[in-house]
């Protein structure tokens, strides 16, 4: 579950660097695919199953409608006891949280220089007592936020010890005031979830293609994909609070009831 498998545009630069070598130096016509296509995938969890682009994703597959498993009390126990989060992470009740969930976006062929002095710009537009607290993706390079985590308003989760603990449960631990990602859908999920107030997508500000998952996604009241630095300055100093209700769904315990399985 993740914007990846909802993007129709899965070709890049490398992507097509790698066909062409594959096919020069081997012989053979290499064919990327999406990780649900993986012959080693059985099971598709999936929110938004009727934004996929692409359907052959969804066949010989058992889809799963994905809701949100994490607003489960039982199932949140299930996977916390271990993982320690209070020592993990540290926040200090009197600050104002912006979470910054980091993406891929190298996948995409985009600069990872080039996100990361978008950041920047945006830290620059908080007051004393708000705070960034960023949580990198597992296949971003470990280095890819050094330029920036000395500043004070930045806070980064250690990579070493979060890479694969969910962000449903980090954001449960922060409690943030808004969400900003260059393409995650796990902002998206939250403000649906109700667990925080908006979302900022700033894949937009990066330049390049347009994709057709944000077109869906900010039909969301309070999920907004902006083109400047400005209009986060807007978001934020008017205050566009939002509380999104859960939308009821007639298959909301699949997911959990099949995850509940998987860790017994």
């Amino acid at each position: 579950e993740g914007a990846g498998i909802y993007n129709s545009r899965s070709q890049n630069v490398n992507s097509l660097i790698s066909r062409f070598l594959a096919f020069i130096l081997l012989g053979v016509n290499y064919k990327s695919k999406y990780i649900g296509n993986s012959n080693r995938i059985d099971v598709l969890m999936l929110k938004y199953p009727n934004l996929v682009k692409n359907r052959d994703i969804l066949s010989n597959k058992q889809v799963i409608q994905a809701n949100n498993p994490f607003a489960d009390d039982e199932f949140v126990k299930l996977i916390s006891n271990d993982l320690k989060l209070n020592e993990l992470i540290c926040v200090d009740r009197k600050c104002k949280y912006y979470l910054y969930i980091g993406s891929p976006i190298s996948d995409l062929g985009i600069s990872e220089s080039k996100e990361v002095e978008l950041l920047g710009r945006l830290v620059n537009c908080l007051s004393e007592d708000e705070v960034v607290i960023i949580k990198s993706h597992p296949r971003e390079n470990k280095h890819k936020y050094n330029d920036i985590i000395n500043n004070k308003n930045v806070i980064l989760i250690n990579p070493s010890d979060s890479r694969w603990i969910p962000i449903e449960l980090i954001v449960k631990r922060i409690d943030p005031i808004c969400v900003v990602t260059v393409m995650s859908a796990a902002a998206y999920n939250m403000v649906q979830n109700g667990d925080c107030a908006y979302a900022i997508y700033l894949l937009n500000c990066l330049g390049g293609t347009k994709y057709e998952f944000l077109n869906d996604f900010v039909q969301l009241e309070g999920v907004f994909a902006i083109d400047t630095i400005d209009e986060f300055n807007y978001i934020k100093n008017n205050n566009l609070k939002k509380f999104i209700s859960l939308k009821k769904n007639s298959n909301k315990n699949k997911d959990l009831e099949f995850l509940k399985n998987v860790f017994k």
